[in-house]
């Protein structure tokens, strides 16, 4: 876990991160071994250091929340598990987790991973001077990705209608009501059966809470403020 930026801090973190294989195992048609096997891939992964060593001079700017310990290594596993052949993200910022998907999809030897981001509409995801949206991402990981700039009210639509049908959807764009809400109910009609939802900073609002009470999906559960759903 030292590979990771930030540490938990939060004791209902702490207890998640302590409960997150049973969660896992609850979610995904694979073993605890197979858990931990993805689990350890991640956390030694050399190009995990990578990027933790690319976004360190900036750490006093929070860029790399979607490497903690209840985000991360819970999309990896989760990528990896399902073998998805499309996942579309929206908010890229500086590519945390644009590089967390990619690296499991690029293990798994299929799939691509489709972003839409609209450089620092979020405040709390400013990009550094100069850095261009996805920059912490390796160069041997970007051929299986495809970034779209803008907003997500205009661009997610156009792009669903063209994917068809998606294995994995994860919201980390503007964390308001209605951008939450606008994202969860325009991917869900194209999310597989089995296919799984992700949305960060569900704490922000009651968006992820009210949305799963009118598509109750067939498993939903929490990591800290990292939300999942399976359809």
């Amino acid at each position: 876990m030292s590979e990771l930026l930030y540490q938990l801090t939060h004791p209902s973190r702490v207890l998640d991160y302590f409960l997150r294989k049973r969660k896992l195992l609850k979610l995904l048609k694979v073993t605890k071994n197979e858990i931990e096997e993805y689990l350890d891939e991640f956390e030694t992964s050399d190009l995990l250091k990578q990027v933790v060593d690319r976004l360190n001079p900036y750490i006093h700017l929070s860029l790399g929340d979607m490497l903690s310990p209840l985000r991360a290594p819970t999309i990896y596993v989760i990528t990896r598990a399902l073998a998805p052949n499309t996942v579309v993200e929206t908010g890229v910022a500086s590519g945390a987790s644009s590089f967390t998907i990619l690296l499991a999809l690029e293990k798994n030897k299929k799939g691509a991973l489709h972003s839409i981001d609209l450089p620092n509409q979020d405040p709390l995801a400013v990009l550094p001077e100069g850095k261009e949206p996805g920059w912490v991402i390796p160069e041997e990981l970007r051929n299986r990705w495809t970034l779209t700039l803008g907003r997500t009210q205009e661009r997610l639509r156009p792009l669903l209608c063209e994917l068809k049908i998606i294995d994995i959807f994860l919201h980390d764009s503007e964390h308001t009501y209605e951008t939450m809400t606008f994202e969860f109910s325009n991917i869900w009609p194209y999310l597989r059966d089995g296919g799984i939802l992700l949305s960060d900073d569900i704490y922000s609002n009651n968006a992820f809470e009210d949305f799963i009470g009118v598509a109750r999906p067939s498993y939903s559960t929490r990591f800290g403020a990292f939300g999942v759903a399976r359809k």
